[in-house]
């Protein structure tokens, strides 16, 4: 199998099907979001879509075996966007995690890849240098280079200078806009903005994935939910003042008052 094709012979036959009546489906040959995301796991011959910049949601039935609930196969690949067995950039997985399978609930599983399939984003921002920052300025196509130095830190090529710190990286999926990182930083020497002719990871621009936000706010929320019962399930009604005064504790636990 040579990179990025599937072998025509490697992709597994099957006659067992569920069609109902006419068969609607339609050949997908586009490359762009949300297409472009969607991909083929071989082997053993199953379908992944990207969540993120590095992983990938398939199923576990397609990687675990169902008795000895390990990896069925030594080497997985992922060909994202394959379109007449052919691929761009296909990754090899170097991680799965798998949910509660063989339990049908449970058969989920994320692959880590061993390369970035970052899809291109568009970065907003107020940066002082464009238009004196009196109206957003945006940065259409960049994306997310690398992971940085620190847990959840990443580099992007987004064209920002002081004052857009704070603006979303984001990209569209099935029309609808998704922040996926948050720009928050710049290297460089000093005070002054670059002008590169190239990206460089030395002077590259920081941001910090959004996952890590949203696991703050799952954090938060669960911390709130507890609260909130645990003033309903003292007093029996909401005591407003009460109320207030746990939640406050709540939030304090978070740092965030």
């Amino acid at each position: 199998m040579k990179s990025g094709t599937v072998n025509a012979n490697n992709v597994p036959k099957r006659s067992a099907r569920n069609v109902f009546g006419k068969d609607d489906r339609v050949a997908v040959t586009l490359s762009s979001d949300p297409w472009r995301t969607i991909g083929y796991v071989y082997p053993p011959g199953c379908t992944g879509t990207l969540v993120g910049e590095d992983l990938v949601l398939t199923a576990a039935h397609c990687v675990i075996h169902h008795d000895t609930n390990k990896l069925r196969y030594n080497k997985i690949s992922f060909y994202p966007n394959m379109i007449n067995q052919e691929s761009n950039k296909p990754s090899d997985v170097i991680h799965v995690w798998h949910g509660n399978y063989p339990k049908q609930e449970g058969d989920w599983a994320l692959l880590r890849l061993n390369l970035s399939l970052a899809t291109n984003g568009t970065h907003v921002g107020y940066s002082g240098d464009f238009m004196s920052g009196k109206t957003a300025g945006a940065h259409v196509s960049c994306k997310i280079v690398k992971k940085g130095n620190g847990n959840g830190v990443y580099l992007h090529n987004c064209d920002t200078t002081i004052g857009a710190s704070g603006g979303p990286i984001f990209a569209l999926w099935a029309g609808r806009p998704y922040i996926y990182a948050l720009a928050v930083a710049e290297r460089r020497p000093g005070d002054e903005s670059l002008y590169l002719d190239n990206y460089s990871d030395e002077y590259a621009n920081i941001a910090i994935w959004s996952q890590s936000i949203g696991d703050t706010i799952a954090k938060l929320r669960d911390i709130v939910y507890n609260a909130i019962f645990k003033v309903l399930d003292t007093t029996g009604y909401a005591d407003t003042d009460q109320m207030h005064t746990v939640l406050r504790g709540a939030f304090r636990q978070l740092d965030m008052v």
